[in-house]
Protein backbone atom coordinates (compact mmCIF):
# COMPACT_ATOMS: atom_id res chain seq x y z
CA UNK A 1 0.00 0.00 0.00
CA UNK A 2 3.11 2.14 -0.21
CA UNK A 3 2.90 5.41 1.96
CA UNK A 4 -1.08 4.85 3.08
CA UNK A 5 -1.91 3.79 6.52
CA UNK A 6 -2.55 0.75 8.00
CA UNK A 7 -5.97 -0.60 6.45
CA UNK A 8 -8.62 -2.48 8.00
CA UNK A 9 -9.48 -6.12 6.40
CA UNK A 10 -13.26 -5.06 6.99
CA UNK A 11 -13.13 -1.98 4.99
CA UNK A 12 -15.09 -1.96 1.54
CA UNK A 13 -14.82 1.24 0.29
CA UNK A 14 -13.21 1.78 -3.02
CA UNK A 15 -9.53 3.10 -2.78
CA UNK A 16 -8.93 3.91 -6.58
CA UNK A 17 -8.22 8.08 -6.41
CA UNK A 18 -11.03 9.26 -8.67
CA UNK A 19 -11.69 12.64 -7.38
CA UNK A 20 -10.75 15.76 -7.39
CA UNK A 21 -10.60 18.47 -4.46
CA UNK A 22 -13.79 20.00 -5.50
CA UNK A 23 -15.75 16.92 -5.46
CA UNK A 24 -14.40 16.33 -1.47
CA UNK A 25 -15.36 20.48 -0.82
CA UNK A 26 -18.75 19.72 -2.65
CA UNK A 27 -19.92 16.38 -0.62
CA UNK A 28 -17.88 17.24 2.90
CA UNK A 29 -18.70 21.27 3.12
CA UNK A 30 -14.50 21.17 4.23
CA UNK A 31 -12.75 24.28 3.32
CA UNK A 32 -10.30 23.50 1.40
CA UNK A 33 -7.65 25.49 3.38
CA UNK A 34 -8.77 22.88 6.72
CA UNK A 35 -8.32 20.00 4.58
CA UNK A 36 -4.75 20.76 3.25
CA UNK A 37 -4.08 21.71 6.73
CA UNK A 38 -4.91 17.88 7.71
CA UNK A 39 -3.28 16.23 5.28
CA UNK A 40 0.38 18.25 6.13
CA UNK A 41 -0.12 18.05 9.97
CA UNK A 42 -1.92 15.05 10.61
CA UNK A 43 -1.68 12.42 7.24
CA UNK A 44 -5.22 12.32 6.96
CA UNK A 45 -6.72 11.72 4.27
CA UNK A 46 -3.81 11.03 2.11
CA UNK A 47 -4.37 11.46 -1.68
CA UNK A 48 -2.45 10.84 -4.76
CA UNK A 49 -0.86 13.42 -6.95
CA UNK A 50 -1.75 13.39 -10.94
CA UNK A 51 1.53 14.39 -12.98
CA UNK A 52 0.95 17.96 -12.75
CA UNK A 53 0.63 17.67 -8.88
CA UNK A 54 -2.74 18.24 -8.29
CA UNK A 55 -4.52 16.08 -5.60
CA UNK A 56 -6.62 13.01 -6.20
CA UNK A 57 -8.98 11.65 -3.64
CA UNK A 58 -10.76 7.90 -3.82
CA UNK A 59 -13.90 7.62 -2.09
CA UNK A 60 -12.62 6.04 1.04
CA UNK A 61 -10.48 9.79 1.64
CA UNK A 62 -13.98 11.43 1.24
CA UNK A 63 -15.60 9.10 3.54
CA UNK A 64 -12.37 9.40 6.13
CA UNK A 65 -13.12 13.24 5.82
CA UNK A 66 -16.98 12.80 6.78
CA UNK A 67 -15.89 10.57 9.34
CA UNK A 68 -13.82 13.17 10.95
CA UNK A 69 -16.37 15.71 10.76
CA UNK A 70 -18.29 14.11 12.49
CA UNK A 71 -16.03 13.38 15.50
CA UNK A 72 -15.39 17.12 16.02
CA UNK A 73 -19.35 17.73 16.19
CA UNK A 74 -19.21 15.09 18.54
CA UNK A 75 -17.16 17.14 20.80
CA UNK A 76 -13.67 16.00 19.84
CA UNK A 77 -10.67 17.92 18.52
CA UNK A 78 -9.47 17.31 14.86
CA UNK A 79 -6.01 16.02 17.09
CA UNK A 80 -8.03 13.74 18.99
CA UNK A 81 -10.24 12.70 15.98
CA UNK A 82 -7.23 11.40 14.15
CA UNK A 83 -5.55 9.89 17.11
CA UNK A 84 -8.65 7.90 17.82
CA UNK A 85 -8.73 6.83 13.64
CA UNK A 86 -5.23 5.98 13.75
CA UNK A 87 -5.94 3.74 17.48
CA UNK A 88 -8.62 1.66 15.40
CA UNK A 89 -6.48 1.50 12.41
CA UNK A 90 -3.92 0.10 14.60
CA UNK A 91 -5.90 -2.34 16.20
CA UNK A 92 -7.31 -4.01 13.24
CA UNK A 93 -11.17 -2.62 13.43
CA UNK A 94 -12.97 -0.33 10.94
CA UNK A 95 -13.28 3.17 11.72
CA UNK A 96 -16.87 3.30 9.74
CA UNK A 97 -18.20 0.78 12.15
CA UNK A 98 -16.67 2.40 15.27
CA UNK A 99 -18.14 5.95 15.69
CA UNK A 100 -18.21 6.21 19.71
CA UNK A 101 -16.91 9.21 21.02
CA UNK A 102 -14.11 8.70 23.42
CA UNK A 103 -14.99 8.48 27.17
CA UNK A 104 -18.29 6.53 26.28
CA UNK A 105 -17.42 3.05 27.78
CA UNK A 106 -14.69 1.18 25.41
CA UNK A 107 -10.86 1.48 26.22
CA UNK A 108 -9.45 2.21 23.23
CA UNK A 109 -11.92 5.62 22.93
CA UNK A 110 -10.93 6.55 26.63
CA UNK A 111 -8.36 9.81 26.32
CA UNK A 112 -6.60 9.55 29.38
CA UNK A 113 -6.65 6.75 31.96
CA UNK A 114 -7.75 7.86 35.52
CA UNK A 115 -5.16 9.09 37.47
CA UNK A 116 -6.66 8.20 40.82
CA UNK A 117 -8.10 4.57 41.87
CA UNK A 118 -11.50 5.28 42.34
CA UNK A 119 -12.19 8.72 41.08
CA UNK A 120 -14.79 9.27 38.52
CA UNK A 121 -15.30 11.97 36.02
CA UNK A 122 -17.49 13.93 38.14
CA UNK A 123 -14.92 14.04 41.48
CA UNK A 124 -11.99 14.20 39.11
CA UNK A 125 -13.37 17.66 37.12
CA UNK A 126 -14.28 18.72 40.51
CA UNK A 127 -10.56 18.52 42.04
CA UNK A 128 -8.97 19.84 38.99
CA UNK A 129 -11.06 23.15 39.60
CA UNK A 130 -10.41 23.47 43.37
CA UNK A 131 -6.92 23.09 42.49
CA UNK A 132 -7.11 25.47 39.77
CA UNK A 133 -9.03 28.30 42.15
CA UNK A 134 -6.63 27.27 44.57
CA UNK A 135 -3.28 28.24 42.32
CA UNK A 136 -5.37 31.45 41.10
CA UNK A 137 -6.33 32.96 44.50
CA UNK A 138 -3.14 32.57 45.12
CA UNK A 139 -1.72 34.54 42.57
CA UNK A 140 -0.30 31.69 40.60
CA UNK A 141 -0.60 31.45 36.82
CA UNK A 142 1.93 29.04 36.25
CA UNK A 143 0.29 26.61 38.97
CA UNK A 144 -3.09 27.73 37.49
CA UNK A 145 -2.42 26.91 33.60
CA UNK A 146 -0.74 23.67 34.89
CA UNK A 147 -3.67 22.37 36.05
CA UNK A 148 -6.00 23.51 33.51
CA UNK A 149 -3.44 21.87 30.74
CA UNK A 150 -4.41 18.86 32.97
CA UNK A 151 -8.14 19.08 32.19
CA UNK A 152 -7.31 19.73 28.65
CA UNK A 153 -5.54 16.05 28.53
CA UNK A 154 -8.34 14.36 30.38
CA UNK A 155 -11.56 16.47 28.88
CA UNK A 156 -12.77 17.96 26.26
CA UNK A 157 -12.37 21.56 25.17
CA UNK A 158 -15.64 21.99 26.18
CA UNK A 159 -16.20 20.09 28.95
CA UNK A 160 -12.29 21.47 30.31
CA UNK A 161 -13.34 25.20 29.60
CA UNK A 162 -17.14 24.73 30.83
CA UNK A 163 -16.59 22.71 34.01
CA UNK A 164 -12.98 24.22 35.29
CA UNK A 165 -13.14 27.69 34.11
CA UNK A 166 -16.98 28.99 34.12
CA UNK A 167 -17.79 26.90 37.00
CA UNK A 168 -14.32 28.15 38.90
CA UNK A 169 -15.18 31.74 37.98
CA UNK A 170 -18.65 31.54 39.25
CA UNK A 171 -17.40 30.41 42.72
CA UNK A 172 -14.98 33.44 42.17
CA UNK A 173 -18.08 35.88 41.83
CA UNK A 174 -19.64 34.22 45.09
CA UNK A 175 -16.47 34.58 46.97
CA UNK A 176 -16.00 38.30 46.09
CA UNK A 177 -19.85 38.92 46.65
CA UNK A 178 -19.43 37.98 49.99
CA UNK A 179 -16.87 39.80 50.84
CA UNK A 180 -14.23 37.22 50.83
CA UNK A 181 -11.51 38.43 48.29
CA UNK A 182 -10.84 41.11 47.00
CA UNK A 183 -11.56 43.06 43.34
CA UNK A 184 -8.36 42.83 42.44
CA UNK A 185 -8.24 39.16 42.71
CA UNK A 186 -11.43 38.39 41.11
CA UNK A 187 -9.96 40.62 38.19
CA UNK A 188 -6.96 38.50 38.26
CA UNK A 189 -8.37 35.20 38.00
CA UNK A 190 -11.02 36.54 35.44
CA UNK A 191 -8.21 37.63 33.30
CA UNK A 192 -6.55 34.29 33.64
CA UNK A 193 -9.76 32.45 32.36
CA UNK A 194 -10.19 34.67 29.30
CA UNK A 195 -6.48 34.14 28.38
CA UNK A 196 -7.03 30.33 27.93
CA UNK A 197 -9.93 30.66 26.31
CA UNK A 198 -8.43 33.43 23.86
CA UNK A 199 -5.63 30.95 22.82
CA UNK A 200 -7.96 27.94 22.28
CA UNK A 201 -10.00 30.62 19.63
CA UNK A 202 -6.99 31.50 18.45
CA UNK A 203 -5.52 27.60 17.72
CA UNK A 204 -8.96 26.46 16.49
CA UNK A 205 -8.50 25.32 12.57
CA UNK A 206 -10.13 26.58 9.81
CA UNK A 207 -13.83 26.68 9.65
CA UNK A 208 -15.53 23.73 7.44
CA UNK A 209 -19.25 25.30 7.48
CA UNK A 210 -19.81 28.92 5.57
CA UNK A 211 -23.07 30.31 7.84
CA UNK A 212 -21.10 32.88 9.06
CA UNK A 213 -22.10 33.92 12.97
CA UNK A 214 -21.43 37.37 15.14
CA UNK A 215 -21.32 36.77 18.60
CA UNK A 216 -21.37 39.96 20.63
CA UNK A 217 -21.76 41.57 24.54
CA UNK A 218 -24.39 44.30 24.42
CA UNK A 219 -23.51 48.14 25.32
CA UNK A 220 -22.16 48.12 28.77
CA UNK A 221 -21.70 44.80 29.55
CA UNK A 222 -18.44 43.87 30.31
CA UNK A 223 -18.14 40.27 31.29
CA UNK A 224 -17.22 38.83 27.99
CA UNK A 225 -15.93 35.13 29.13
CA UNK A 226 -19.83 33.61 28.65
CA UNK A 227 -19.00 35.51 24.77
CA UNK A 228 -15.91 33.61 24.48
CA UNK A 229 -17.55 30.32 25.07
CA UNK A 230 -20.02 30.42 22.51
CA UNK A 231 -17.15 31.87 20.63
CA UNK A 232 -15.10 28.61 21.26
CA UNK A 233 -17.44 25.82 21.24
CA UNK A 234 -19.12 27.14 17.71
CA UNK A 235 -15.93 27.15 15.99
CA UNK A 236 -15.05 23.84 17.51
CA UNK A 237 -17.82 22.92 15.35
CA UNK A 238 -16.98 24.48 12.40
CA UNK A 239 -18.58 27.59 12.18
CA UNK A 240 -16.65 31.28 11.53
CA UNK A 241 -17.41 33.09 14.32
CA UNK A 242 -16.82 36.91 14.29
CA UNK A 243 -16.58 37.74 18.06
CA UNK A 244 -16.97 41.51 18.52
CA UNK A 245 -15.95 41.48 22.38
CA UNK A 246 -17.87 43.48 25.12
CA UNK A 247 -19.87 47.33 25.35
CA UNK A 248 -20.67 46.46 21.67
CA UNK A 249 -23.11 49.59 20.52
CA UNK A 250 -26.18 48.80 18.71
CA UNK A 251 -25.74 51.33 15.82
CA UNK A 252 -24.70 50.66 12.35
CA UNK A 253 -25.05 46.56 13.39
CA UNK A 254 -27.44 45.99 10.05
CA UNK A 255 -24.50 47.08 7.87
CA UNK A 256 -22.07 45.41 9.74
CA UNK A 257 -24.14 42.29 9.33
CA UNK A 258 -24.63 42.88 5.28
CA UNK A 259 -21.12 43.44 4.84
CA UNK A 260 -19.99 39.95 6.30
CA UNK A 261 -23.38 38.61 5.17
CA UNK A 262 -23.59 37.05 8.51
CA UNK A 263 -26.24 34.55 8.82
CA UNK A 264 -27.17 35.20 13.30
CA UNK A 265 -26.29 37.16 15.60
CA UNK A 266 -25.57 36.21 19.41
CA UNK A 267 -25.63 38.21 22.60
CA UNK A 268 -24.72 37.35 25.92
CA UNK A 269 -25.77 39.17 28.61
CA UNK A 270 -24.86 38.99 32.84
CA UNK A 271 -26.93 42.09 34.21
CA UNK A 272 -30.71 43.16 34.10
CA UNK A 273 -29.20 46.67 33.09
CA UNK A 274 -27.36 44.82 30.08
CA UNK A 275 -30.31 42.33 28.93
CA UNK A 276 -32.11 45.58 28.65
CA UNK A 277 -29.73 46.94 25.75
CA UNK A 278 -30.59 43.09 23.96
CA UNK A 279 -34.06 44.51 24.20
CA UNK A 280 -33.92 47.34 22.38
CA UNK A 281 -31.33 46.31 19.86
CA UNK A 282 -32.58 42.57 19.49
CA UNK A 283 -35.87 44.00 18.99
CA UNK A 284 -34.93 46.29 15.66
CA UNK A 285 -32.46 43.29 14.00
CA UNK A 286 -35.50 40.82 14.98
CA UNK A 287 -37.59 43.62 12.91
CA UNK A 288 -35.46 43.74 10.09
CA UNK A 289 -35.08 40.26 9.30
CA UNK A 290 -32.01 39.02 11.03
CA UNK A 291 -31.86 35.78 13.76
CA UNK A 292 -30.87 36.99 16.88
CA UNK A 293 -30.07 34.30 19.90
CA UNK A 294 -29.39 35.49 23.49
CA UNK A 295 -28.18 33.83 26.56
CA UNK A 296 -26.25 34.33 29.63
CA UNK A 297 -26.36 34.69 33.64
CA UNK A 298 -28.85 37.04 33.47
CA UNK A 299 -31.55 35.07 31.59
CA UNK A 300 -30.57 31.54 33.65
CA UNK A 301 -31.89 33.45 37.25
CA UNK A 302 -34.31 35.64 35.86
CA UNK A 303 -36.25 32.56 33.37
CA UNK A 304 -39.27 35.36 33.28
CA UNK A 305 -36.64 37.55 31.57
CA UNK A 306 -37.57 35.25 28.39
CA UNK A 307 -40.90 35.81 28.03
CA UNK A 308 -40.23 39.34 26.62
CA UNK A 309 -37.22 39.19 24.84
CA UNK A 310 -37.22 38.84 21.14
CA UNK A 311 -35.65 36.51 19.63
CA UNK A 312 -34.51 32.55 20.63
CA UNK A 313 -32.76 32.03 24.25
CA UNK A 314 -30.42 29.24 23.60
CA UNK A 315 -30.46 27.51 26.85
CA UNK A 316 -28.62 27.79 30.30
CA UNK A 317 -26.04 24.70 29.00
CA UNK A 318 -23.51 25.78 26.67
CA UNK A 319 -23.46 22.06 25.76
CA UNK A 320 -26.54 22.77 23.90
CA UNK A 321 -25.40 25.79 22.57
CA UNK A 322 -24.27 24.67 19.01
CA UNK A 323 -27.10 21.84 18.19
CA UNK A 324 -29.63 25.40 18.76
CA UNK A 325 -27.80 27.35 16.51
CA UNK A 326 -27.65 24.65 13.57
CA UNK A 327 -31.66 24.33 13.94
CA UNK A 328 -31.68 28.34 14.03
CA UNK A 329 -29.76 27.93 10.69
CA UNK A 330 -32.04 25.40 9.01
CA UNK A 331 -35.36 26.93 10.58
CA UNK A 332 -34.45 30.59 11.59
CA UNK A 333 -38.45 31.00 12.16
CA UNK A 334 -37.80 30.94 16.81
CA UNK A 335 -35.03 33.35 16.55
CA UNK A 336 -37.21 35.92 14.67
CA UNK A 337 -39.85 36.13 17.21
CA UNK A 338 -41.12 39.21 18.05
CA UNK A 339 -42.86 39.70 21.26
CA UNK A 340 -45.34 41.91 23.09
CA UNK A 341 -45.05 45.82 23.20
CA UNK A 342 -44.23 47.50 26.46
CA UNK A 343 -47.05 48.56 29.28
CA UNK A 344 -48.40 52.25 28.86
CA UNK A 345 -46.34 54.42 30.51
CA UNK A 346 -43.42 52.57 31.40
CA UNK A 347 -40.83 54.24 28.60
CA UNK A 348 -41.90 57.60 29.61
CA UNK A 349 -41.44 56.98 33.59
CA UNK A 350 -37.80 55.44 32.31
CA UNK A 351 -37.23 58.85 30.83
CA UNK A 352 -38.30 61.02 33.26
CA UNK A 353 -35.99 58.94 35.72
CA UNK A 354 -33.21 58.93 33.47
CA UNK A 355 -33.61 62.77 33.31
CA UNK A 356 -33.53 63.19 36.98
CA UNK A 357 -30.87 60.31 37.26
CA UNK A 358 -28.15 63.11 38.65
CA UNK A 359 -30.27 64.66 41.49
CA UNK A 360 -31.79 61.03 42.58
CA UNK A 361 -28.27 60.04 42.92
CA UNK A 362 -27.25 63.42 44.59
CA UNK A 363 -29.33 63.20 47.28
CA UNK A 364 -28.89 59.25 48.03
CA UNK A 365 -25.11 60.10 48.22
CA UNK A 366 -25.64 63.15 50.89
CA UNK A 367 -27.62 60.42 52.80
CA UNK A 368 -24.93 57.80 52.75
CA UNK A 369 -22.31 60.54 53.91
CA UNK A 370 -24.26 61.46 56.35
CA UNK A 371 -24.77 58.13 57.62
CA UNK A 372 -20.72 57.46 57.18
CA UNK A 373 -21.27 54.51 55.04
CA UNK A 374 -18.45 53.43 53.49
CA UNK A 375 -18.06 55.06 49.92
CA UNK A 376 -16.84 51.81 47.44
CA UNK A 377 -19.51 49.62 49.21
CA UNK A 378 -22.47 52.61 48.98
CA UNK A 379 -21.15 53.21 45.52
CA UNK A 380 -21.26 49.57 44.19
CA UNK A 381 -24.99 48.62 45.61
CA UNK A 382 -26.00 52.38 44.00
CA UNK A 383 -25.16 51.64 40.84
CA UNK A 384 -26.09 48.49 39.97
CA UNK A 385 -29.82 49.26 41.95
CA UNK A 386 -30.34 52.35 39.78
CA UNK A 387 -29.11 50.51 36.57
CA UNK A 388 -31.32 47.66 37.42
CA UNK A 389 -34.26 50.02 38.15
CA UNK A 390 -33.86 51.45 34.60
CA UNK A 391 -33.85 48.28 32.87
CA UNK A 392 -36.96 47.27 34.95
CA UNK A 393 -38.37 50.36 33.89
CA UNK A 394 -37.24 49.70 30.23
CA UNK A 395 -38.50 45.97 30.05
CA UNK A 396 -42.11 47.12 31.29
CA UNK A 397 -42.03 44.80 34.20
CA UNK A 398 -40.92 46.13 38.11
CA UNK A 399 -41.03 43.04 38.96
CA UNK A 400 -37.83 41.94 37.57
CA UNK A 401 -36.98 44.62 40.07
CA UNK A 402 -37.07 42.44 42.91
CA UNK A 403 -34.39 39.69 42.69
CA UNK A 404 -31.63 42.90 41.51
CA UNK A 405 -32.93 44.12 44.91
CA UNK A 406 -32.05 40.98 46.25
CA UNK A 407 -28.65 40.59 44.81
CA UNK A 408 -28.07 44.25 46.29
CA UNK A 409 -29.17 43.58 49.83
CA UNK A 410 -27.31 40.54 50.12
CA UNK A 411 -24.31 42.37 48.79
CA UNK A 412 -24.51 45.04 51.78
CA UNK A 413 -25.42 42.38 54.40
CA UNK A 414 -22.31 40.97 53.86
CA UNK A 415 -20.53 44.02 54.55
CA UNK A 416 -22.47 44.33 57.73
CA UNK A 417 -25.51 46.41 56.86
CA UNK A 418 -28.22 45.24 59.37
CA UNK A 419 -31.81 45.18 58.06
CA UNK A 420 -33.14 48.45 59.64
CA UNK A 421 -30.27 49.99 57.48
CA UNK A 422 -31.43 48.59 54.18
CA UNK A 423 -35.18 49.77 54.78
CA UNK A 424 -33.73 53.34 55.32
CA UNK A 425 -31.64 53.32 51.98
CA UNK A 426 -35.01 52.24 50.28
CA UNK A 427 -36.88 54.94 52.17
CA UNK A 428 -34.09 57.49 51.62
CA UNK A 429 -34.01 55.98 47.79
CA UNK A 430 -38.20 56.58 47.97
CA UNK A 431 -38.01 59.91 49.17
CA UNK A 432 -35.48 61.07 46.64
CA UNK A 433 -37.92 59.60 43.87
CA UNK A 434 -40.77 61.30 45.51
CA UNK A 435 -38.72 64.51 46.01
CA UNK A 436 -38.03 65.01 42.02
CA UNK A 437 -40.86 63.78 39.83
CA UNK A 438 -43.13 64.52 42.32
CA UNK A 439 -46.41 61.87 41.69
CA UNK A 440 -45.02 61.17 38.41
CA UNK A 441 -43.25 58.14 40.31
CA UNK A 442 -45.98 56.65 42.20
CA UNK A 443 -45.71 53.39 40.27
CA UNK A 444 -41.93 53.05 41.69
CA UNK A 445 -42.28 53.87 44.72
CA UNK A 446 -45.40 51.75 45.33
CA UNK A 447 -42.73 48.81 44.48
CA UNK A 448 -40.39 50.89 46.99
CA UNK A 449 -43.15 50.25 49.88
CA UNK A 450 -44.04 46.96 49.29
CA UNK A 451 -40.04 46.01 49.74
CA UNK A 452 -40.11 48.03 52.64
CA UNK A 453 -42.86 46.42 54.71
CA UNK A 454 -40.39 43.42 54.89
CA UNK A 455 -38.37 44.79 56.88
CA UNK A 456 -41.06 46.19 59.05
CA UNK A 457 -42.60 43.08 59.78
CA UNK A 458 -45.39 42.66 56.69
Amino acid sequence: MGSKEKRSTMSTLEETPTYNLGVVVQETGINPDTLRAWERRYGLPQPERTEGGHRIYSRRDIETVKWLIARQEEGLRISQAVRLWKEIIQAGRDPFQEQRVPGEGSSTTSPVPREREGEGEGVMIRRLRDEWLEAALSYDPMRADYVFSEALARFSEEVATYQVLLKGLEEVGERWYRGDISVQNEHFITSLAKRRVQALIFALPAPIREQKIVVACPPKERHTFSALLITLFLGRQGYPVLYLGADVPGRDFDDMLHFTSSRMVIFSANLLSTAAQVFDIAGQLVEDGIPVGYGGRVFNHIPSLRESMPGLFLGEDFKNIAPRVEGVLKDPSPALEKKAGLPDGYLSLRDAVDEHLGGIQQRIKDWGDQEGLDPVTFETAQQRFTASLLASLALGDLGLLEKEWAWVAGFLSHRGWEESALDSYLERFNGSLKEELGSQAQLITEWFQDQRSSYRGG
